[in-house]
């Protein structure tokens, strides 16, 4: 069979155009080519997990850390020495008093733990008022000398919140809280003195 030009010149240009048409769908690169590796979310995941496990811990650590020098070192509140006895009563909220059992009460006696006649207070306090009724609160002072002094829980008055909500301006002071009234009473040592050692009067 002859051969035939003519039939297969039109295969020719078909095929010539088509490699044209790919040439151009395929756009040659401007720079270095690196292929693409898909991160392994899991993986990421897990490594966000840790860091932000590391980064509770650290934080955990630092505020151990903190609360146990405001344990030591607890930031307090010098107040000046009364020395005559005053008495303040005021009314609970009807809303309180409903809320609370009648025969409510507790006593705080608030004390300078750098004084040594607030710690004799103090030891004769808790004789007349023990835990849980009665509590010894420290405003300034080592916590830790004065548990040991009185071999028993101490509290202590973190930047004198107690003292200024309850407008004590004087040391000591001892702090009776029913359920119809909240009864300040400040004085000299010597003046509270005999107050303390009685025995309580009024619910329990």
């Amino acid at each position: 069979m002859p051969f035939n030009f003519k039939t297969l010149t039109p295969l020719i240009l078909l095929g010539v155009l088509f490699s044209h048409a790919q040439a151009k769908a395929i756009p040659e690169a401007l720079g270095p080519v690196y292929p693409v590796i898909e991160p392994d979310i899991l993986a990421l995941l897990q490594k966000h997990a840790a860091e932000s496990e590391k980064e509770t811990q650290k934080r955990l650590s630092i505020a151990k850390d903190r609360f146990k020098a405001l344990l030591q070192n607890p930031e307090g509140r010098a107040l000046p020495r009364a020395t005559c006895l005053t008495v303040r009563k005021e009314p609970v909220s009807e809303w309180v008093s409903a809320s609370i059992d009648a025969a409510y009460r507790r006593d705080w006696l608030f004390v300078d733990g750098e004084e040594n006649a607030d710690i004799d207070l103090a030891r004769s306090f808790i004789l007349r008022h023990p835990l849980p009724q009665g509590r010894v609160i420290a405003v300034n002072g080592s916590i830790a000398a004065l548990q040991e002094a009185l071999q028993t829980r101490v509290w202590f008055d973190q930047k004198g919140v107690l003292i200024q909500r309850l407008q004590i301006h004087e040391l000591p002071a001892w702090v009776t809280f029913t359920a119809q009234t909240i009864e300040v009473k400040t004085g000299s040592t010597e003046a509270l003195l005999p107050l303390v050692t009685q025995t309580p009067q009024g619910p329990l």
